[in-house]
């Protein structure tokens, strides 16, 4: 399956499964964005290793976890992919 043209937005994309996500989205032709929250060389690391415009970005989705924590299927989103069809253009704004 190609990706070109698709950005992956995966979160803890640095290390661990997220890391291994990551490569594979890139490998595949996608833009990446590896999100993290403690693990920033972790990240810059792996974007480097992608190459290819992959960005490492910063965020804190803490209050967002405290309202799905309240929700009544609780989410698990360490090394979580969140793939949206984005143009290349979006993962620049």
């Amino acid at each position: 399956m190609t990706m070109q043209g698709k950005v992956a937005i995966v979160t803890g994309g640095g290390t661990g499964l997220g890391r291994e996500i990551s490569k594979l989205f890139a490998a595949r032709g996608a833009s990446v964005a590896i999100v993290y929250a403690r693990s920033r060389e972790d990240a810059e690391a792996t974007a480097r290793e992608i190459g290819g415009g992959a960005k490492a970005r910063y965020v804190d989705i803490t209050p967002t976890l405290a309202d799905l924590i309240r929700a009544p299927m609780p989410l698990n989103t360490e090394g979580a992919v969140l793939y949206q069809a984005l143009t290349e253009g979006d993962l620049h704004r």
